[in-house]
């Protein structure tokens, strides 16, 4: 008889232990569904507040606003034509010419020839013949271009 004591006392122990830990979790389930919800509402909130940022976006960059607006606060005058290109080919510059700095920068100033000793220093050869300048033929094939094709 006291084996079955003992034997009833456990199972009644690991009920309550079973129905205790059963709501523990029915209870942190119901939480975190009540967070889940709450989150959710947030969410939704946010999404309604993007809605309403985009449309009060649209409504302040309304092109006929705009221009109202520059025209009572930033006293803007249309350019006169003499603030107007005439050729603005000619006013660009040759993208083919190379760009040259006028200075040496200061690491070359004082560069010496570098010799092994073994053999002797490389000369320097100049070129026979002046090459032609970019800007004339670009300038020429501009021009043709201008035309209406060659000449």
């Amino acid at each position: 008889m006291k084996r079955m004591w003992r034997k009833y006392l456990t199972v009644f122990v690991l009920a309550g232990l079973s129905g205790g830990l059963l709501l523990q979790t029915s209870q942190s389930v119901q939480q975190a569904e009540d967070e889940l919800r709450r989150l959710e509402i947030e969410v939704e909130n946010e999404r309604e507040t993007i809605r309403v940022l985009h449309a009060e976006w649209a409504h302040l960059n309304r092109p006929d606003r705009l221009e109202s607006l520059a025209g009572q606060y930033l006293e803007l005058v249309p350019p006169d034509p003499s603030q107007m290109l005439i050729d603005p080919a000619a006013q660009l510059p040759n993208p083919f010419v190379p760009v040259m700095p006028s200075v040496k920068p200061s690491y070359l100033m004082n560069a010496q020839p570098v010799s092994t000793g073994s053999s002797p220093p490389l000369s320097v050869v100049k070129p026979k013949t002046k090459p032609s300048k970019p800007d004339e033929s670009f300038n020429d094939l501009l021009d043709q271009v201008q035309n209406g094709g060659g000449e």
